[in-house]
C-alpha cells in the first residue's frame, strides 16, 4: 500500500485536518450561564456544528475546573465575560500565549486583556461589509449599537457599512489568537447566523481549524438552459468538487438542442461517479410540444392558455395528450443512460388558489365537461362575479371542485408513475429508479385546496407503488426558520413506505424579504439548512446547482455529516461514530488503515471512507509487500460492510439506485451475488467506475495476479 499512496500522493497532498494532526488542543468549548434560554450556546453550537465543529457547553462555574491546555477554542459570549474574576481571565491570558484560541462579545475586562482598546464612542450599525465578500450586501433586521475599537494590528473581517469601524476582528497573542465580535453573534432565539453570516471562514481561517468529518451525499437540480455552452466533462469535474452524488437533470428541452449536451454529460457524469436522473417538469414538456399542439394546452380560469410563470402547461388529463407525453418519456428513457426518473411538480396552478384565476387549473374542455357531467356546474361559473355559483356565494361547488381537482392531480402522478416503472422495467441490464416531487401540503395545508395535492392519498400511492418521496422546500415555510426540516421530516418520514428513500428540496434563491441578512441563502444560512434538512432526510437536495455560491460548496459536505460524531483517542487513532457513511479527513500517505481491528480497503486521497455506526480508526504501520494492492476510492451507496481476502474485496450494499463504486483500477473479475458479471464500467485517469446492480447486493472485486501496481488512486 506503501507504493499506491506514494505515487498517489506525489503531487496531490492535501495538507492536513486540525482534528487530525497530533497535538493536545482538541476541544471547542463554550462558557455558559447554566440557564440555555438565557446563554449563547445554542448560537455557537448550530453555527459551527453546520461545518461538522460541536461546541460542548460547559457552566460558568465550573470553569475554574476547566483544563485550559486541552482546549483549542474557549468562545467566552458577551453575557458571560462581565462575570468572569480577574484569576480567570488572567488564567485565559496566559494560556493564549501557549496556543489557545478565543473567541468573546463586546466590551469586558477579558476583551481588554487581550488587547481589544475600546473608545468612548457607538455607533447605530445594521449593515456589514465583510472583508472577503464585499460584494453580498449584509443587512440587520435592527440597528445594534456597536462600541468603537482602534483597528491596529488587529484583522477585519467585518465593518459597519457606513462608519467603517470594525464589528468583527482578529488579533494574536503568543501563539494563540482571538476573534472578536462588537455584539452578540446572534439574538438568543437565532439560529447564529442572522448578524455575521460567514463567521465560520473567519474560524477556520484564523483558527487554522478544519472540520474532518465530511459526506459527499449532495443532490441537485441542473437546468440546462443554464450550462448549455459550458463543456460537459468540466462541469461534470465541477460538481464532482462541490461533493455532489447525484444530478437531475431538465427535460424539458427538445432532443435537437440538447441531445450531444445531454449524451455527454452523463457519461462524464457517470466517469465521475454521479448518478443522474431525468427531470420531468409535467404537465410542462417542452415548447416545441406546446407550440405544435394549442389544441392540447390547459387552459386557466380566465379562458387563457396556461403559461403560468416558465412552464407551458398541457392538459394531460386529455387522453390524446398523455398518450404522445408517454411516448416522449419513452423516447427520452431510451435515448439516455439515466439512472432515474425524477417527476417533479405534477401538480395544478396556482399556489395562491382562486385569488390568481389568471393561473389557476385546470380547466380545459375535458375538466369542464367531466366536472359538468358529475355535479351539474360548469367549473367557469365558479369565477364569474355575476354568476351564482360564483365562489364567493357557492362555497359547496367550489369544496367539490377542489376535490375533484385533487383526484384528478393524483390519478395523472399515478398513471405517468406506473408508466415510467412498466417502460424501465423493460430495459435490460438497468433500473431506472424513480423519484416523486411535490410541494409540501401537509404542514401548509393550503396547498391541497391551491394546487391539488391531497397528501394522504399521495401517502397512500407511495405505499402502493413505493417511489422515492421528496418534499419541497416552500416559500411559505421558510419563515419558521431551519427548523422548518425538523417540523417536515417528523411529518413525512413515518409514512412513507419502507426502504424508500425521503429527500427535503432545499432552495437557494434571491429573496425581497428583508428579515434574512443576505439576499440568497449563503454561509452560516446555508450551511444550517443543508445541516438541518440532513438531520430530518435520507438525503438533502439543492434547487439549482447554479445558484449557491461557489465558495459555500466548499462547505456543504461538512454540513450533510452534522449527525457524525469523532473523538480522538491519541495521534493515531479515532473513534468516529455516524448514522450514514462519512469520509474521515486524513493524511493518509505512505499508511494503512484499520476499522474495527480489520484492515479497510476503503481508501482515497482524501482520507478513509466509513460506514454507518461506529468506527474505530487505527492508523497502523505499512506492512512489507502491501504495496499496490485494490482499493475502493468512491460509492454512491451506504455502505453496509467491506472487507479484504486476499486479492478480493467484499462490498455488501443495499440501494435502491443503480450504485457506482470508483476503484483505484480495472479488476479483474467482479462477481455479484456469486455469479461473474460484466457491468458497466467508466474509465477516469487510470481507475474506473463501475455501475453495480441496485438493491442489496454483495459484491466481490478480485485483483489481477501480479501485486506490481503502475496506476494512481484517481478518486
Amino acid at each position: 500500500m506503501a507504493a499506491v499512496l506514494l505515487v498517489m500522493f506525489s503531487s496531490c497532498a492535501l495538507p492536513r485536518s486540525a482534528f487530525i494532526k497530533p497535538g493536545e488542543r482538541n476541544r471547542i468549548v463554550v462558557l455558559t450561564s447554566g440557564n440555555l434560554s438565557r446563554s449563547q450556546e445554542k448560537q455557537y453550537s448550530t453555527a459551527l456544528g453546520s461545518i461538522g465543529l460541536h461546541p460542548e457547553g460547559v457552566a460558568v462555574t465550573d470553569s475554574p475546573h476547566l483544563m485550559l491546555s486541552e482546549i483549542k477554542i474557549l468562545i467566552i459570549p458577551g453575557e458571560i465575560a462581565p462575570a468572569l474574576d480577574n484569576t480567570f481571565i488572567q488564567k485565559v491570558k496566559s494560556e493564549v500565549y501557549q496556543g489557545l484560541c478565543v473567541i468573546t462579545e463586546q466590551q469586558s475586562a477579558l476583551a481588554v486583556g487581550l488587547g481589544i482598546q475600546f473608545s468612548d464612542r457607538d455607533f447605530a450599525v445594521d449593515a456589514l461589509v465583510d472583508s472577503r465578500h464585499t460584494d453580498i450586501p449584509i443587512q440587520w433586521a435592527e440597528p445594534l449599537q456597536v462600541r468603537a475599537i482602534d483597528p491596529k494590528g488587529l484583522t477585519i473581517f467585518c465593518r459597519d457599512g457606513i462608519s467603517g469601524i470594525p464589528v468583527l476582528s482578529g488579533g494574536s497573542l503568543g501563539k494563540g489568537r482571538f476573534l472578536f465580535l462588537g455584539v452578540p453573534l446572534d439574538k438568543p432565539e437565532g439560529w447564529g447566523y442572522s448578524r455575521f453570516p460567514f463567521f465560520h471562514e473567519a474560524v477556520i481561517e484564523f483558527f487554522h481549524l478544519r472540520p474532518s468529518l465530511r459526506r459527499d451525499r449532495l443532490m441537485v437540480y441542473l437546468d440546462w438552459g443554464f450550462h448549455y455552452a459550458e463543456d460537459p466533462a468540466s462541469l461534470a469535474r465541477r460538481l464532482k468538487g462541490y461533493g455532489i452524488s447525484e444530478v437531475h437533470l431538465s427535460s424539458w428541452y427538445d432532443f435537437r438542442h440538447c441531445q450531444d449536451f445531454f449524451t455527454r454529460f452523463i457519461t462524464a457524469c457517470h466517469a465521475e461517479g454521479i448518478l443522474v436522473y431525468s427531470w420531468l417538469e409535467l404537465p410542462m414538456v417542452t415548447r416545441e410540444f406546446w407550440d405544435a399542439h394549442p389544441e392540447w394546452r390547459e387552459k386557466t380560469a380566465t379562458g387563457g392558455d396556461a403559461r403560468v410563470d416558465w412552464r407551458l402547461l398541457m392538459a394531460l388529463e386529455i387522453p390524446e395528450c398523455m398518450e404522445v407525453v408517454q411516448g416522449e418519456i419513452k423516447k427520452s428513457i431510451d435515448t439516455f443512460d439515466w439512472d432515474g426518473v425524477d417527476l417533479a411538480e405534477l401538480y395544478f396552478e396556482s399556489p395562491l388558489g382562486v385569488e390568481e384565476p389568471e393561473n389557476f387549473t385546470p380547466l380545459s374542455d375535458v375538466v369542464r365537461a367531466d366536472f359538468r357531467g358529475q355535479y351539474g356546474v360548469d367549473p367557469m361559473e365558479l369565477f364569474n362575479p355575476e354568476n351564482v355559483h360564483f365562489y364567493e356565494n357557492d362555497g359547496e361547488t367550489l369544496t367539490k371542485f377542489f376535490k375533484y381537482r385533487a383526484e384528478l392531480c393524483t390519478r395523472l402522478n399515478r398513471e405517468v408513475l406506473l408508466y415510467v416503472q412498466k417502460i424501465g422495467s423493460q430495459i435490460a441490464g438497468r433500473r431506472i429508479d424513480l423519484t416523486l416531487t411535490q410541494v409540501d401540503s401537509i404542514i401548509d395545508t393550503r396547498m391541497k385546496e391551491n394546487i391539488g395535492v391531497d397528501p394522504d392519498a399521495f401517502m397512500r400511492l407511495q405505499q402502493e407503488l413505493g417511489f422515492n418521496l421528496q418534499v419541497e422546500d416552500p416559500f411559505t415555510l421558510w419563515s419558521r426558520g431551519p427548523d422548518r426540516y425538523r417540523v417536515i421530516g417528523t411529518a413525512y418520514r413515518s409514512r412513507i413506505a419502507s426502504g424508500a428513500r425521503f429527500t427535503v428540496d432545499v432552495n437557494i434563491v434571491n429573496r425581497v424579504d428583508t428579515q434574512y441578512p443576505t439576499r440568497k441563502q449563503t454561509g452560516l444560512e446555508f450551511l444550517t439548512l443543508l445541516s438541518e434538512a440532513s438531520s430530518h432526510a435520507d438525503q438533502v437536495c439543492l434547487y439549482a446547482a447554479n445558484t449557491p455560491y461557489d465558495f459555500d460548496y466548499a462547505y456543504a459536505p461538512y454540513a450533510l455529516a452534522g449527525q457524525a460524531r469523532l473523538k480522538k483517542i491519541d495521534g493515531r487513532q479515532y473513534q468516529v461514530s455516524s448514522p450514514y457513511t462519512v469520509l474521515l479527513e486524513a493524511d493518509t500517505l505512505n499508511k494503512e488503515f484499520l476499522v474495527n481491528d480489520n484492515p479497510w480497503p476503503c481508501v482515497n486521497k482524501k482520507g478513509v471512507i466509513l460506514p454507518a455506526g461506529d468506527s474505530l480508526v487505527t492508523e497502523a504501520e505499512v506492512s512489507q509487500g502491501s504495496g499496490g494492492k485494490l482499493f475502493i476510492t468512491d460509492l454512491t451507496a451506504e455502505i453496509k460492510g467491506c472487507s479484504r481476502n486476499g486479492r478480493d474485496i467484499i462490498l455488501r450494499y443495499s440501494d435502491k439506485r443503480n450504485a457506482l463504486v470508483s476503484l483505484n483500477r480495472r479488476p479483474a473479475r467482479i462477481m455479484v451475488n456469486g455469479k461473474e458479471l460484466s457491468l458497466p464500467v467508466y474509465l477516469k485517469d487510470g481507475g474506473v467506475i463501475v455501475s453495480c446492480p441496485a438493491g442489496e447486493n454483495e459484491v466481490v472485486f478480485t485483483d489481477e495476479e501480479t501485486g506490481v501496481f503502475q496506476h494512481q488512486i484517481n478518486k
